[in-house]
Formats: structure tokens, sequence, C-alpha cells
């Protein structure tokens, strides 16, 4: 009786400790999409690239078309072709539409299928950073 008894209590707790990591798991979750979204709205530019390199929709439609063997600029991402694992962030350089000093960063999706890119002039990143600290 008392082996069902400490058996009960334990299954309890296990059920309470499950419960308590879903509930946590689920904050880490929303908490992870509010962040991207967060820096999805901060951006200036993101585009979404197919797996050749060629930007195929985002924020700036005349950018559509363009890829890795466009410029110079775009070209510093070429390694993304190569290897699905990167993630590569661009400092300071003037992006090969319009010669605007940009910065970006780009990373594969989970599936290795596309790539986002996001770009934000270094003022405007400036501005961010002094306005959050």
């Amino acid at each position: 009786m008392a082996l069902i008894f400490v058996l009960i209590l334990y299954l309890d707790d296990y059920v309470s400790f499950i419960k308590f990591v879903n509930v946590r798991l689920v904050f880490f979750c929303l908490l992870n999409c509010l962040i991207q979204v967060i820096i999805i709205a901060t951006v200036e530019i993101s585009d979404l690239f197919d797996e050749h390199g060629y930007i195929y929709s985002g924020s700036v439609p005349k950018y559509f078309g363009y890829n890795f063997y466009s410029g110079e600029q775009m070209g510093y991402f070429k390694p993304m072709l190569e290897n699905k694992s990167l993630t590569m962030c661009q400092d300071v350089t003037p992006n090969t539409s319009e010669a605007k000093e940009m910065m970006y960063a780009i990373t594969w999706n989970e599936d290795g299928t596309k790539m986002i890119q996001v770009g934000i002039e270094p003022k405007r990143l400036l501005d961010e950073i002094e306005q959050n600290t």
C-alpha cells in the first residue's frame, strides 16, 4: 500500500513537473517569436533568397532577381551556397543596387531551402543601440 502511495505522489510530482516544463517551453517559444518580430521590425531591408542565391521576395521589390553574382557586396555571401550551416554578417558596405551604406546578416531556414537576409543602415543601428541602453 505504501508503494502505491509513493508511486501516486511520484506521478503527481512528475505531471506537475511536465506541466511546469511545458509552460516554460511555451513561454520561451513566445519570447523567441517576439524577439524575431522586434528584429524584423527594426531592420530596413529583408530579402528572401532561394537555394541558388536569387532574391525572390522581400521588402524592396526592385531587388527581386538580384543574386550573389550581381555585385561585390552580394558576392560576399557566396559561401552560403556551399555550406547551409553558415550564418554570415557583413560589415558596413555599399549595397549592390544603390551604393547605399548598409550592414547585412543572412542565414538559412531550418529546411535549407531558402535564406533570409536583413539589412540596416549603420546610423539607425547605432540609434537603436543608444535608445536601448
